[in-house]
Parts: C-alpha cells; structure tokens; sequence
C-alpha cells in the first residue's frame, strides 16, 4: 500500500516554507486535508500577506478558523494583518500610547502619528501574538508562510520587535528617573507589566519553535536550477536557527533535483498535475501521489523567435512584479540583458531578500555592483542590512553631538539621549531596503544614460516597498518635529541636517516613481489557478499607488493551452487596462545564463485582444 503526504510528514505545528510559486500553499493544503481525513483535528492558516490558501481550498476563507465544509474536522483561515493588529492594541494600546506619551517627547498627536507609521511593525508583534495563542491547540497545526526570505525573518528571534520594545523600555526608564525622581520606587502599574508580557510571548513562541517534539518544517522546492538553489539555501538557514526540517517536497517534478540535500534530509516528489489541484478532491489525490522517485515526462520543444516580439521600451526604472514563482527574476534579468544588448548601460538590482540572479545568470552575484562579461549590465544583490548599520551608525553619532549640548541636568540629557537614539527603532520596516535603494539610485541619477532593473520580492513585500517612501518621509518629518522641540536650545545640527537629506532623496524617488516617462511597472504571471486571484490582488493595490499603468508578461505559456489554462490566460488578460501585453513560452530547464536568457528574450510574443 502506498504511503502518502500524511504519514510521510509528522509534527503536531508543521511550518511549510518555500520560494513564491513552487506550490507551497497547495502543498499546506494537501498535507492538511490528508491529516484531517486521515482523521486528525486540524488548523490550518496562513501568515502570507499575499493570501492563496482559500483560492486552494476552492472555499472563501476569513481572519477566524472556519470549517472547511468539505473536509470534516479541518478548519482555516487566512490571518488578517489588519484586524489582528486592532485586536493587539485593543488589549495592549492603551498602555502602550501611555509610555510613548509619558516617556518621550511626544504629546498625544505624534504618538497617534508614530503608531501609524510603524503599524507594519505592530502587525508583526499582532502576528506573533496570535500564534502565540494557539499555542495551547490540543490539534495539529500546519501554516503555510510567506515565501522564503520573509519565512526566515519569521523564525529569527523576532528582532525588530526586541528593538521595538527596547525603544519602549528606555522611555519607561526615562519616566520613572526623570518625571518621578531618581529616587522614586517603581510603580507596579500596567506599563512594566505589558512589556514583561510581550516579551515572555515571544520567549515562549521561539522555544516551540525549537522543540524538535513539537515543530517541524515541510520546505517545498521545484527541481529547476534556480528553484533548487534557492531551497539549498533555506535548508542551511532553517537549520542554523535551530529548526527540524522533515522533508524537501519536490513539487510538479519529473526528473531529478540537481543535487540532494545534505545531511540525509529525505526528498519527496510530488508530480505534475493535470488541470489545478484545487478543492478537496484534488488535495486529497496529490497527497496520496507522493514518491521517493520523480515522475517522468516527455521534454518541452524548444520554443523559437516569434514574427511580433514583445519588447517593452527602456525606462530610467523597471519594476519586475509578480506572485513568487512565475520566473519575476528570469524575466528581470532578460530584460535587463535585452536593454544592455541595445547599447543601454543597465544595472540589475535584486531586493528580494531570497534573490536569486547568481543562480539565473550562473554567476556569483554580491552586494558590490559586479559586471556581467561581454555586456554593459552590471548586476547587484541589494544588501539592506549593511545600508541599515551604516545609516544607525550615523544616526547614533549625530545624536550623540547633537543632544550632548542640552541645557539642564546631565541625568535629563542622558535620558534624552536615550530616548532619541531608541527613535531609530520605531522606523517602519522596510526603511533599511529603502536605503539602500536610495544609495543606488542617487549614483544611478548621475548617469543620465544608466537604466535600472529592479527585481523585487513577491507580491506582499513588494507592496509594502512600492508605499515605503511615502511611509518613510511621513516617519522622518515626524522625527523633524520632534529635533525643532530643541532648536532654541542646540539649534539643528547635524541630526537634522541628515533627516533633511534622507527626506530630499525620498521626495525625488516618489516623482521618480510616479512618472511614466521614467517609470516602467511590468507583471510577470502564468496562466495558473493561485496566479490569477493574486495578481488581480496585486493590480488593484497598485491602483492605490502613485505608479504608471503596468505592462503585463503571461510567462510559461503552453504550446497548446488546456482550457482551464485558456481560461485563466483570459482572466489575466482582462484584469486592467494595460500599457502592453506579452506572451513568454515554457521554457526547457529553465534559461540560465546569459546565452539562454538572450533566446528567451526572443521568444517573447505580443499578446494583442485578438490573438488566441
């Protein structure tokens, strides 16, 4: 008798990771509908910004576990950012306006306006909140995550949170020793109590994550060159921070990963499935499909030169958007490489925190600019953590010359001091990539000639990043009121003076962005079930930006479109009013390398109303 998904994998709080678009949610949901047919009590839910899983389930999904109706004793749901984060200050908020409020500079208007900055970062803290709370299920937990570089933050010591909650504790300290007295006994009230209890959460929350007993992780992988690399790397990063990886889950393959995981990690494949795996029966049927040997499957024709070429025209930006694993970062880089062809100067940049370009182009690529031989292209891994350290590093050393000069007693400028140097921690997220973004683009705009790629991170980190510089510029004008309390005292000095920069450079980066002449947006897609509803997602929020109409490249087009595949080709088609529209063949293994990307490039077909 064959063994399926469901006794293949164990665990009682089972994580799926994975990059975007290997099948990561339909394989959550698999493993979820077999355990509870098997006759399990299972819940199952998603941290992903970018929801799929009830487009999985073929069910509509929301923030409360639901039972799925055609699955008994399964429930789910999709965590809602949103109202998790009202839940948490509805529990916590008041204590915590009251610190900000009490502790620091900020009267009751700039603690509103701060919290509304850095809701990303309540979200986060509502987040791990919740899961903290299920932690006490009596039945098996399966999340499926964001994709893996967000993943991986996840399970780090939440550290933006301990920031977060350091910057709280100093203005509680300067509270009890500056407004009380420095020899005032503290207050047993509920300000120390909330911090305490945040903190225990996520103590608790990392342990469990840790136990072997208790947590595993499921990593899903497609066998291509790119795919696997990226899941190569995942692997030693789920495994340096001290978690159980199960199994790697190859998915839809049907030859051989290109090398298997070290340390005897088992592989499991998954085939390609006719149609879309979506609702019960079809979870239940790919679960019970699992091998110990891929699957085989005639070779793809290699595609040839079409007569009406999709070219989209050079633009001082291209953002290359898209649900993770619809080839964004292929089509990035045949882009770029295209435009580099035409005699352009071009540089690729990779924000997404799982970048792959080294493993697209077959190069080593780093956080320096390095050239790609024979071309004007020069490709980059965005670094954010290093932009981030340089510009805290700053910030510290201009606080410390600016706030050194208050007037008063020496215990009220230390707590200030304090006070200001902790401000840097409740800075949105994202504002370290933004950084280093700007750092590009400022050298980029002293070259009229230079052209800029970005190849981004999937669809919900990308729409973060796309209002970050609006976000940005509100957090730094807020900090730019609260230095002017000084001004009569030290003047401005070089703290401003800094803020003021960052706050220019983040003015000409939203016109920038929001010109169509200079600006290219281009979603990538794939006539695919989970594609089509996150792209729609995707299109939408983008109406909310100051961005240009998009273009839109439908990748992996078949030679012969199944009708379902038709069916989701015209959805896409139809989901906005774009500037252009392409048509990108399946490719044979994927292109990889400059050669292979150059032949993809060509095979690009205008997609008009009309054509089939």
């Amino acid at each position: 008798m064959a063994v399926g998904l469901a006794e293949r994998v164990a665990g009682r709080w089972i994580w799926v990771v994975g990059k975007g678009g290997v099948g990561k949610t339909t394989v959550a949901a698999a493993l979820a509908v077999a355990r509870a047919t098997a006759g399990e009590r299972v819940l199952l839910f998603s941290t992903d910004p970018a929801h799929s899983l009830g487009d999985a389930l073929g069910v509509a999904l929301g923030p409360e576990p639901a039972a799925v109706p055609t699955v008994p004793r399964l429930e789910a749901f999709e965590l809602d950012p949103e109202r998790e984060r009202q839940a948490f200050l509805q529990r916590y908020g008041a204590a915590l306006f009251d610190l900000l409020e009490r502790g620091a500079i900020l009267d009751r208007t700039d603690v509103d306006e701060f919290f509304a900055l850095v809701a990303p970062v309540v979200d986060e803290l509502a987040t791990l909140h919740r899961c903290c709370a299920l932690l006490d299920e009596a039945r098996t937990v399966i999340v499926d995550t964001a994709p893996s570089g967000q993943s991986l933050r996840l399970f780090d010591p939440p550290a933006v949170v301990r920031r977060w909650l350091a910057a709280f504790a100093a203005m509680e300290a300067k509270h009890r020793t500056v407004v009380e007295g420095p020899t005032s006994v503290e207050r047993s009230d509920e300000v120390p109590r909330t911090l305490a209890e945040l903190a225990a959460d996520l103590d608790r929350l990392e342990n469990t994550w840790r136990h072997p007993a208790r947590t595993t992780v499921l990593l899903v992988a497609s066998v291509d060159a790119v795919a696997w690399a990226e899941a190569a790397r995942t692997l030693t990063e789920l495994r340096r921070r001290g978690l159980r990886v199960t199994a790697v889950v190859a998915n839809r393959a049907t030859a051989p990963p290109p090398a298997l995981p070290p340390s005897g990690t088992p592989v499991l494949y998954l085939p390609p499935w006719p149609g879309d795996p979506v609702g019960a029966d079809a979870l239940r049927a790919l679960a019970d499909a699992v091998a110990d040997a891929p699957a085989t499957a005639p070779p793809l024709p290699t595609p040839r030169p079409v007569p009406a070429p999709f070219r989209p025209p050079p633009r001082s930006l291209a953002i290359v958007a898209g649900k993770g694993g619809v080839g964004k970062s292929t089509v990035a880089a045949a882009l770029a490489l295209a435009w580099a062809d035409s005699g352009r100067r071009v540089h690729l940049l990779s924000t997404d925190p799982a970048g792959s370009l080294g493993d697209v182009f077959g190069i080593p690529v780093h956080a320096q600019p390095c050239p790609l031989p024979g071309t004007t292209l020069t490709l980059q891994q965005l670094d954010a953590d290093a932009a981030w350290v340089a510009f805290r590093a700053a910030y510290e050393a201009d606080v410390a010359n600016t706030l050194t000069r208050l007037l008063g007693s020496e215990l009220d400028a230390r707590a200030d001091r304090a006070v200001f140097e902790r401000l840097v921690n409740l800075v949105p997220p994202g504002f370290d990539e933004l950084l280093a973004v700007l750092d590009v683009v400022e050298q980029l705009e002293n070259n009229a000639a230079a052209l800029l790629v970005l190849d981004p991170a999937p669809t919900g980190h990308l729409l973060r990043f796309l209002a970050m510089p609006g976000t940005a510029l509100a957090w730094v004008h807020a900090a730019l009121r609260l230095l002017l309390q000084y001004r009569r005292t030290i003047g401005l000095g070089p703290l401003a003076q800094r803020l003021l920069r960052v706050a220019e450079q983040l003015q000409r980066l939203r016109a920038w962005w929001a010109d169509p002449e200079r600006t290219l947006p281009l979603i990538v897609a794939a006539p695919e079930a989970l594609v089509v509803p996150e792209t729609e997602r995707l299109v939408f929020a983008l109406r909310s930006l100051p961005t240009p109409r998009p273009w839109l490249l439908v990748n992996r087009w078949p030679a012969a479109p199944s009708p379902s595949e038709a069916r989701h080709a015209s959805a896409l088609r139809t989901l906005a009013d774009w500037a252009g529209a392409g048509r990108a063949p399946r490719w044979p293994e994927g292109p990889r390398g400059a050669a292979a990307l150059r032949s993809f490039a060509t095979a690009w077909e205008r997609w008009n109303e009309t054509a089939s």
